[in-house]
């Protein structure tokens, strides 16, 4: 079962994904979506005229329809830009489809429109394992450490520096070499990388303060990643990025967002006075998962079981349903009366339609964190060096000298493998100490080794 908003839609739409199917992930662009399932087939339902819809036809729908062009491809990852999508597949190779007038499709040219989804096959042989699309532009972390960025990069937004164009082809952004990294996170021009110990990067637009680069010194552009210092003690764990605006996720479950608030979607109180990342103090809880729209910012926050928004999404800031929001400047999507029997599990966001996944209540907790988990790094832990000891011949051999040859050969791999452990404390930390059987916390513990 899942929840789903569009615009001028006062109430959430309850679905179910289908007989033995559950909704994985979903993705919108501006006037599009995409839908994981858990049979990994992906469907997309909106406008097609740029092709991002990956049909034949460009005509538009409003139900969801399966992509047959992807029918045969294990589909891991989806993401959508303004008009074009990107889906990776279980052996990280990545499809791209719809508008690539600006490079943003990675196919080696700048297709104007392309109605299909297309292999990437600048990216043969490496393996991807997270995408984000901003507008016009494409960010892709791979099993290695490597982040990737193709399309537009009229304001820095793909971090190669100012003598460099729009890219139809992924280049490296090599000023994030050797740093292990968690998540890439892209926004409407402006794009964002977090480090495995919480150093936040941020490059592109600054027109809008959504780098958190403020001050006469503040530049409008930035052309490179840059080490954001007004985030250096928050103690970061998720970045989700909009049009112009971002928002951050603290450890202790705490919500903090900057940049533009053309549509109220900062929440920032008038008597602050000032710039830069700013705490939000009227969800009136601890926060486990954060997402931008284009000009909103949706949260779950665990500790009332209600999934809120900030700013003008496709919620109605006057629905009367749900009073018992915490701040007349919050809206209550979910309220804990919405989900009887059933817990959060996912929250997704896109420029004008929200997504939230479920599943049964879980009954060995208490309370329901549901935080996201993004896919990892490849790095050397306990259960790999064991893996690798017990595979003598045939594929798992092979694959254990590749990962072996992987790590020792990507710097960011193996500081990543070395690295102290990131002490969490707060929600995250005490979510992972609740989670059921020792072998639990030692793949955690591991895996921020």
């Amino acid at each position: 079962m899942y929840f789903t908003w569009a615009p001028g839609r006062r109430q959430p739409r309850r679905l179910e994904a289908g007989t033995g199917l559950k909704l994985l992930k979903a993705a919108s662009g501006e006037r599009h979506s995409l839908l994981l399932f858990s049979n990994h087939r992906v469907y997309s339902c909106g406008d097609n005229s740029r092709g991002q819809l990956g049909q034949k036809s460009p005509q538009s729908t409003k139900r969801p329809e399966p992509i047959q062009a992807l029918s045969t491809v294990h589909i891991d990852l989806v993401s959508c830009g303004k008009e074009h999508s990107v889906a990776v597949c279980h052996q990280g190779r990545v499809f791209t489809w719809g508008a690539g007038s600006e490079g943003q499709l990675g196919i080696g040219e700048s297709k104007e429109i392309s109605f299909m989804p297309t292999k990437i096959n600048s990216l043969a042989g490496i393996k991807i394992i997270q995408v984000s699309c901003g507008h016009y532009h494409s960010l892709a972390l791979s099993e290695d450490g490597q982040v990737f960025s193709w399309g537009s990069n009229r304001q820095g937004q793909l971090g190669l520096g100012n003598n460099l164009c729009s890219q139809a082809s992924p280049q490296k952004v090599k000023s994030l070499e050797g740093i292990p990294l968690a998540q890439v996170a892209a926004g409407g021009t402006h794009s964002f990388a977090l480090s495995l110990m919480g150093t936040s990067f941020g490059w592109g637009n600054n027109r809008s303060g959504q780098l958190a680069l403020s001050g006469n010194s503040a530049k409008e552009q930035i052309y490179k990643p840059h080490s954001i210092g007004a985030l250096k003690t928050l103690n970061v764990v998720y970045i989700s990025c909009g049009y112009e605006h971002t928002s951050v996720l603290t450890e202790d479950g705490q919500v903090f967002t900057f940049g533009g608030s053309s549509s109220e979607q900062l929440q920032h109180s008038p008597r602050s006075g000032r710039g830069g990342p700013q705490l939000i103090e009227g969800i009136g809880g601890h926060v486990s998962q954060i997402e931008c729209g284009s000009y909103h910012t949706i949260a779950y926050v665990y500790t009332t079981g209600q999934v809120v928004s900030l700013g003008r999404g496709p919620s109605c800031t006057s629905n009367a349903t749900h009073q018992e929001a915490a701040c007349s400047d919050v809206t209550c999507l979910l309220s804990a009366k919405d989900l009887v029997d059933i817990e959060v599990k996912d929250i997704f966001a896109g420029a004008h339609a929200n997504f939230v996944t479920t599943c049964r209540v879980s009954h060995t907790r208490s309370t329901s964190v549901s935080m996201k988990i993004l896919p990892e790094i490849i790095r050397i832990t306990q259960p790999l060096v064991k893996k690798w000891r017990a595979a003598k011949k045939g594929k798992v051999h092979e694959d254990a000298k590749r990962e072996i040859s992987l790590i020792f050969s990507s710097p960011a791999c193996l500081t990543a493998s070395f690295l102290k452990k990131r002490k969490l404390v707060g929600i995250f930390g005490s979510f992972f100490s609740e989670l059921t059987g020792p072998d639990a916390k030692e793949n955690h513990r591991l895996s921020t080794a």
